[in-house]
């Protein structure tokens, strides 16, 4: 259940809990750039508090919760590193160093750009 909340966040869909006792939703609020949240009930066992509590860190940090689309160390044509990571800045886009540095040595040797530079061109064009 995490997994697929933090998922859809990556993904800057709606999420809904869909727990009985507590009701939350989230939604992607793509002018202001963040997660807002929306709750109804906080009476709950564990599970249910720890979804809202990563509700709400997602309401508050979700715009930097991405997922890495480097090349993985030996992947095939088309395949991403695809690890979710909490960016230290908003202009990140790899997990780490090693994965940024293996995106851009990688599109330099097929003469094209990095997937975050196409990623960047798009959002200007469109």
């Amino acid at each position: 259940m995490i997994g697929e909340i933090i998922q859809r966040a990556v993904r800057r869909e709606n999420i809904t809990t869909g727990l009985a006792k507590i009701e939350a939703t989230l939604w992607w609020d793509e002018k202001a750039g963040r997660f807002w949240a929306w709750e109804v009930d906080e009476h709950a066992d564990w599970k249910l508090l720890a979804t809202r509590a990563l509700g709400l860190l997602i309401a508050e940090c979700g715009h930097l919760l991405k997922e890495c689309p480097a090349p993985p160390k030996r992947g095939k044509a088309g395949e991403i590193c695809g690890t979710w990571f909490v960016a230290m800045r908003v202009n990140q886009e790899y997990c780490s160093a090693v994965c940024q540095s293996r995106a851009s040595t990688r599109a330099f040797r097929a003469g094209t750009e990095t997937p975050a530079v196409a990623k960047r061109r798009q959002e200007k064009e469109g």
